[in-house]
């Protein structure tokens, strides 16, 4: 209950585009699986910035890597595929690409 609360009040925030108070709804979550979830919404979002937060949750180094070097490419398109590459999401790294 307490994770679904903290996960609807940084969806709120995150609408509104308030960052702060969104990472703050879900600092404290140590669920995996929630993190690796909210990875995923990020690639369909296409938020960088909070796909960085997530994989930084799961500890995943590469990942974290994956978006820091995404920030490099001219497209957002190949951002967001290159993270969507790191989380083993096939399918959407090559619609990506070819949007590009």
């Amino acid at each position: 209950e307490e994770t679904r609360r903290a996960l609807l009040q940084f969806s709120y925030n995150l609408t509104l585009g308030n960052m702060d108070e969104a990472y703050k709804a879900v600092k404290l979550i140590k669920n995996v699986n929630v993190w690796q979830n909210m990875a995923h919404m990020c690639v369909k979002t296409g938020r960088l910035d909070v796909a960085e937060v997530c994989l930084s949750n799961i500890e995943d180094a590469n990942g974290a890597r994956a978006v820091r070097e995404a920030r490099k490419e001219p497209e957002i398109e190949a951002r967001i595929a290159m993270v969507a590459l790191q989380l083993g999401l096939l399918e959407d790294a090559e619609r990506l690409y070819l949007e590009c």
